[in-house]
């Protein structure tokens, strides 16, 4: 039996986490130099997968991230959260995040994210925090792209009293890029 489910309460880490088919639930973890440039994101690659997959399937609830802290982590894709699910039923849960000085390296143009990098259907980000993130493309703080099924998606993402702080001038792209 596989676990398939990763759990992390204070926690300092600095090697990534690969959540490839599992459900994070993750308090108050500090991330600090964690890098991962051959993969997405530098602390966190977060894959959940289909719940509804009879051959393979994830375990069904919502990932959460809360009151967590990311500093100068490095990932190809998602300078530090790498984020991706096709699962139109599942959320991801941000809050009380701080994410300063991380970079994504991939210089391809097609997906960059110097925070987070998210290819989901819903996702809420609230009272985090944002300095000086860095992507190669698109998105110097966050890069979204929505996954959508044939359903039609009412509020993929709700970023709510967030804060951003950006001291470097780049014209690479916006702070938050939406696909």
């Amino acid at each position: 039996q596989v676990n398939r489910y990763v759990y992390g309460c204070e926690k300092a880490r600095s090697e990534p986490i690969k959540a490839d088919r599992c459900v994070a639930y993750l308090y108050s973890c500090i991330f600090d130099s964690s890098n991962s440039e051959t993969q997405g994101g530098g602390a966190i690659f977060l894959s959940p997968g289909l719940s509804s997959n009879t051959n393979n399937p994830t375990p069904e609830g919502d990932c959460v991230i809360h009151n967590c802290t990311f500093n100068k982590c490095v990932g190809s894709s998602g300078g530090a959260i790498y984020l991706e699910t096709q699962d139109s039923n599942r959320l991801t849960d941000i809050v009380n995040c701080t994410f300063t000085n991380n970079q994504a390296t991939n210089e391809a143009g097609i997906q960059g994210g110097g925070a987070l990098f998210i290819h989901a259907t819903y996702v809420i980000i609230k009272n985090c925090t944002f300095i000086d993130n860095e992507a190669k493309a698109k998105g110097q703080e966050i890069y979204f792209y929505i996954f959508e099924t044939d359903i039609d998606t009412e509020y993929p993402l709700l970023i709510t009293n967030c804060t951003v702080f950006q001291n470097k001038v780049s014209s690479k792209s916006a702070l938050i890029y939406l696909e």
